[in-house]
């Protein structure tokens, strides 16, 4: 009997330490799959990849995390079988901890199809940048579609007032 309620309590132990470690590893937004540990998806951080709702707070959450993760190469994860819809944005590595980050694209990147609906406050120049890096890889089987058609028909051959640039 004694040997019974050692058994139980024991396993009511490691229990509680699994369900623990289970807790802190959702809270620390690092995405374990097929990529390691080290992988930072966007949709573990507010990405939603609907292709309608704007997407770059939680790709900017994931780029921080990146950046401020203490491993020497950190994956930023952009999901297969997601669209996700972006504003300007730029990724800075300046105040990275590693230089060697991986931007992993396997979904689809899309910027806003109209022009009225380009979101930018400062910086309007570019749609998704990368400044400060020496050992950036950008790699996947995914797509990024800037919608050029509308863009085009404001280029300054056609309108001398507008200048609009779309750096990828």
């Amino acid at each position: 009997m004694a040997t019974l309620k050692i058994f139980f309590f024991v396993l009511l132990i490691q229990c509680t330490i699994f369900t623990v470690s289970s807790r802190q590893l959702r809270k620390s937004n690092i995405n374990i799959d097929s990529y390691g540990d080290n992988t930072f998806n966007v949709i573990s951080f507010g990405a939603i990849g609907d292709g309608k709702k704007d997407d770059s707070k939680g790709f900017k959450r994931a780029w921080d995390a990146a950046c401020d993760s203490p491993t020497p190469s950190p994956t930023f994860l952009v999901p297969q079988g997601k669209t996700f819809l972006l504003q300007p944005l730029t990724f800075n590595g300046k105040h990275c901890n590693s230089n060697n980050i991986t931007f992993q694209i396997d979904g689809r990147i899309i910027a806003p199809t109209k022009p009225s609906a380009w979101e930018c406050k400062t910086n309007c120049h570019h749609w998704i940048g990368f400044k400060n890096f020496d050992g950036l890889h950008i790699q996947g089987s995914g797509t990024i579609n800037g919608q050029g058609d509308n863009w085009w028909k404001l280029s300054c051959k056609d309108n001398q007032k507008v200048i609009v640039y779309i750096v990828v």
